[in-house]
């Protein structure tokens, strides 16, 4: 049972470290958009990266939950 409890904290953790690595890159990205004056396209074309990364991160979530 310890071992049970120990693999689903772990997968928690695991999860909750995507979640935040993925908040780190949106605020990075962000604060890049800012701090540099970013034209339109050019904030437009990082909020798709954004949107790319974030669906990458959902697709090896799924891949690690359906192993």
């Amino acid at each position: 049972m310890t071992d049970s409890v120990n693999t689903r904290q772990t997968e928690a953790l695991e999860r909750i470290a995507d979640s935040l690595e993925g908040l780190h890159m949106q605020a990075h990205m962000q604060t890049s958009m800012r701090l540099f004056g970013l034209s339109d396209a050019e904030r437009d074309a990082m909020e798709k990266i954004i949107k790319i990364y974030e669906a990458a991160l959902a697709a090896r979530k799924q891949k690690e939950e359906d192993l």
